[in-house]
């Protein structure tokens, strides 16, 4: 006690146990029908058992939690940018394909998001990684995913023809 289901899942009785000195073959009743799957919280379920001889046990109870224990996903956008070559600039920001998140519990917009683009230095030619990972409202963190950052020379040479004026 407690006994914890995910959000949206079954709730399954967990047997319990009754001794009655004279009846041996008492029956427990239990009531589930408090408990919302669909709505995160403790919820009561209670055992009732009567003997052959109409004597009553105390009603005893076991709490349930419904609870969020998934992680969210994340995965990449633009997951066949991967590795994502960017030309070599002096330009010193990265600007990231981003991510698409899903999540048994939370939109969207409710889950943190922690990514690393820190490593990516734009003006010199390499490869980088930036990693990300997701955190929804209950604390479940997703697996961290990465995408490789190509840092790369794409420019064209430019010839500069000078005059020299002689005379």
């Amino acid at each position: 006690n407690p006994h914890t289901i995910e959000y949206l899942g079954e709730y399954v009785d967990i047997p319990v146990s009754v001794y009655d000195l004279g009846d041996p073959t008492v029956i427990v009743t239990h009531d589930s029908s408090a408990i919302v799957n669909n709505v995160l919280g403790d919820y009561l379920v209670s055992y009732n058992a009567t003997d052959k001889y109409g004597n009553v046990a105390d009603t005893v109870y076991r709490t349930v939690v419904v609870a969020d224990r998934t992680p969210p996903d994340i995965v990449l956008a633009w997951s066949d940018q991967n590795p994502y070559t960017v030309s070599q600039t002096t330009i010193s920001d990265y600007v990231d394909l981003g991510y698409n998140l899903s999540d048994n519990y939370d939109n969207e917009n409710d889950i943190t998001v922690t990514y690393d683009k820190s490593g990516v230095i734009m003006s010199e030619i390499g490869t980088y990684t930036v990693s990300y990972y997701a955190t929804d409202t209950s604390g479940n963190v997703s697996s961290t995913i990465y995408r490789t950052v190509v840092v790369a020379d794409n420019a064209k040479p430019l010839i500069t023809v000078s005059y020299t004026h002689l005379t």
